[in-house]
C-alpha cells in the first residue's frame, strides 16, 4: 500500500487548483486481519480528524463512519464529510492486502506439518515457526524504521514443556505468553515447541512500533573521540613494544647477575679455603 505521506502528496500534486481538495492534518492506524498461516485477509485504516471540513485521500473499497451518523462522500481515492464531532474517526478498507512484511507462520505436529485449522483439538508434540521477511513490493521506509512485536499466548492447562529461545516470557493467569521482537530491519524466525492437549490457542497479535530512541547524537564528537582512542592504541601498542624489549633486557641482566652470583659463591669458597 502507498505510504500516508506518498498519498498526500500525490493529492497535493493532483489537486493543487481548488483549496478544498488539500488533505486535512491527521492520524492514522492500520490494522491487519491474518490467515491462520501469516497471509493477509483483510486491511483497514482508521484515519483520526479533528471536527469540521475533512477531506483525505485513500485507495478504499468502502469507507465506515465510527463517530456519528453522517454520511462520508466518497469519490475515487477523494473522501471527504463536514462534522461536528470535536474528533472524527472513520475506516477505510485497503484494496491492495499488502503489509511490507511477508509474514508466514506454520504448525508442525509430532514431526509432521500441519494446517492451523486441521491443529485445533489435537494432542502430541507441538511446533509454530514464524518466519518474517521484508515485502520488497511495499515502499522500505517501513521495514527500515519499525521494529515487530509478535505476541503469543498458550494456556498452561493444555500445555507443558513450553520452550522457546530468544524471547521474553511472561506469566498471567495460567497462561504464559511469548514476545518476539524483530529490530528495524530485519526480519526473524522464531519457534515455540510444547506438548499439547485438546489444544486451543487466542489469536496471536503482531505490532509495528515505530523505533525512536530519543537521543541527539553528535557525530562531530564522536568522530573525534574515535580519532583520540585510535591514537592512544597506537601509543599503547607502542609502549608494549617498548616494554617487551626492557623485559628481554630485564631477562639477559637477570641471567649476567646469576652467572656472577655464582662466580662471587666459588670465590668465596675458595677464599674460605685459603
Amino acid at each position: 500500500n502507498t505510504s500516508p505521506k506518498a498519498e498526500i502528496a500525490l493529492a497535493k500534486e493532483e489537486n493543487a487548483s481548488s483549496k478544498s481538495d488539500i488533505p486535512s492534518q491527521k492520524e492514522e492506524v492500520v490494522y491487519g486481519l491474518l490467515n491462520l498461516d501469516g497471509s493477509v485477509s483483510d486491511l483497514y485504516v482508521v484515519n483520526i480528524f479533528n471536527g469540521g471540513p475533512i477531506t483525505d485521500y485513500g485507495n478504499y473499497s468502502e469507507v465506515r463512519n465510527m463517530t456519528t451518523a453522517e454520511k462520508i462522500k466518497q469519490d475515487g481515492s477523494k473522501i471527504t464529510i463536514n462534522t461536528k464531532a470535536k474528533k472524527f474517526y472513520y475506516q477505510g478498507t485497503l484494496e491492495k492486502k499488502d503489509l511490507p512484511w511477508n509474514i508466514a507462520i506454520r504448525y508442525f505436529l509430532d514431526g509432521k506439518e500441519i494446517s492451523g485449522t486441521e491443529l485445533a483439538g489435537k494432542s502430541g508434540a507441538l511446533k509454530i515457526a514464524f518466519s518474517v521477511r521484508q515485502n520488497k513490493e511495499i515502499n522500505s521506509t517501513f521495514f527500515a524504521n519499525y521494529a515487530l512485536q509478535i505476541a503469543l499466548t498458550l494456556d498452561n492447562n493444555l500445555c507443558s514443556n513450553i520452550r522457546a529461545d530468544d524471547v521474553t516470557i511472561a506469566d498471567a493467569g495460567g497462561k504464559k505468553q511469548f514476545t518476539f521482537t524483530a529490530l528495524p530491519g530485519n526480519g526473524i524466525d522464531a519457534c515455540v515447541t510444547a506438548d499439547v492437549r485438546d489444544f486451543e490457542m487466542e489469536a496471536a497479535s503482531i505490532n509495528g512500533i515505530r523505533l525512536s530512541f530519543g537521543m541527539n547524537v553528535d557525530s562531530d564528537t564522536f568522530t573525534k573521540r574515535f580519532s583520540q582512542l585510535s591514537g592512544a592504541i597506537r601509543e599503547l601498542d607502542k609502549g608494549a613494544g617498548e616494554l617487551l624489549d626492557g623485559i628481554n633486557q630485564l631477562a639477559s641482566g637477570m641471567n649476567k647477575y646469576m652467572n656472577g652470583m655464582k662466580s662471587f659463591q666459588d670465590g668465596l669458597g675458595k677464599f674460605a679455603d685459603g
